[in-house]
């Protein structure tokens, strides 16, 4: 389960917005925390601002997901023919 924390960088005074995944790890057998870095948080009003990364990834989520969709509907198409 992911959740998302906040880190402030002390030099520069950005704080920055992780999302941090938890998983095992078998050889030191504890728990351990992968972080990605999704954005950071605007200083005067307290916005969310997203990284490119952030937004590659929903960019890349969301043709995949027409692509899906597009060969689903062709498909069903080309099945619905085949049945009439």
């Amino acid at each position: 389960m992911a959740c998302r924390t906040h880190q402030l960088n002390k030099t520069t005074g950005i704080t920055y917005v992780y999302e941090s995944t938890s998983y095992w790890d078998p050889i030191k057998k504890q728990p351990r925390n992968k972080k990605v870095c999704i954005g950071k948080l605007d200083k005067d009003s307290g916005m969310f601002i997203p990284s490119k990364r952030l937004l590659d990834f929903r960019r890349f989520r969301y043709s995949i997901s027409f692509h899906f969709s597009s060969i689903y509907q062709y498909l069903s198409r080309q099945y619905l023919s085949i049945l009439i």
